[in-house]
């Protein structure tokens, strides 16, 4: 039986991408913020998960990370890499990364008032 692993979310960045770049290639690392609206009782609240990325691309191909700028608003399209760590008190843990292939900036339409 074959098995997707695939993401995508929509989200904004929590801060600008750290580029790192190695021999024949770079990566821009970022954590995504994540939300939706949700009603609890008469109460409207947005919960945010801020979820780590990473994006690898050949060197000489990495214009577009100019766009991985806090606040951004970006699509992602990837898969997840689980990962497993121990931290510093010695206590095994677990985490998943979103891999991106690609990401898109996202534009807001403009709301329109009424009567338009």
């Amino acid at each position: 039986m074959k098995t997707t692993n695939q993401v995508i979310v929509a989200g904004r960045l929590a801060q600008d991408a750290e580029i790192r770049q190695f021999a024949n290639s770079t990566k821009a690392t970022f954590a995504l913020a994540i939300s939706r609206t949700e009603k609890r009782g008469e109460e409207t609240v947005r919960p945010v998960a801020y979820q780590p990325c990473e994006i690898w691309r050949k060197n000489g191909s990495t214009d577009s990370f100019a766009q991985l700028t806090k606040g951004a608003l970006v699509e992602i399209t990837g898969w997840i890499r689980p990962e497993e760590f121990v931290d510093k008190t010695g206590t095994r843990r677990h985490r998943i990364i979103f891999v991106v292939n690609k990401f898109t900036p996202v534009q807001l339409e403009d709301k329109k008032t009424e009567g338009e």
